[in-house]
């Protein structure tokens, strides 16, 4: 009995489903066999304007070949100390950079090599009262000084992290040791060093 009562259950669902899909068929559609294949095989051609080259035309492909024709632009965009914007480019036929700053007119000025250091810093540092300014170019650090002058620190010295403490010494990193430099006497003070032992 129980066997028959699921058949019966099943028979019952599955003329459900045939009578479902027979309700949302789609009306039978007619087609006609197409006869003429060659008007839908059709190739259309568009006519390509054919271009003049003259002999001096330039492709990307040439372009891409040689940087140089894309121009020596601006790169590395900064400020100098007395806040102009400054730039470097490279300079023609040669792996050299020129620094450029822009003057007040607007017009980009040539940077001198002896005045570089002040365009151009990796770190820069100013004291909380804003008395000093202190920046690392090379392996040089230069102060500027509240009457406006400018001091160099320090020569040769890789010094990194450079800041202020808040009596206005100078502080920087030398290798494994913080140092300390008092800017008017230029005496130097071992804050803390640290050494790897075995």
């Amino acid at each position: 009995m129980r066997h028959t009562l699921i058949k019966s259950s099943v028979l019952l669902g599955l003329s459900v489903v045939v009578a479902a899909c027979n309700s949302t068929a789609p009306e039978a559609v007619t087609t006609e066999p197409i006869t003429n294949v060659s008007q839908f095989a059709r190739v259309i051609k568009p006519e390509a304007p054919q271009a003049t080259l003259v002999n001096d035309s330039i492709t990307l492909e040439q372009i891409m070949a040689d940087p140089k024709w894309l121009g020596r632009q601006p790169q590395s965009p900064g400020f100098g100390l007395d806040g102009s914007v400054v730039y470097s480019r490279k300079q023609e036929d040669t792996q050299l950079y020129d620094v450029f700053r822009i003057n007040e007119q607007g017009e980009s000025v040539k940077v001198a090599p002896e005045v570089l250091h002040k365009y151009k810093s990796d770190e820069k540092a100013t004291s909380r009262d804003g008395q000093y300014t202190a920046w690392k170019y090379e392996d040089s650090v230069f102060v500027q000084m509240p009457d406006g002058e400018i001091v160099r620190v320090t020569y040769g010295q890789p010094l990194s992290n450079i800041g202020f403490l808040t009596d206005n010494r100078l502080f920087a990193r030398l290798y494994n040791t913080y140092i300390a430099i008092d800017l008017t006497s230029g005496q130097q003070e071992k804050l803390l060093s640290w050494e790897f032992a075995d």
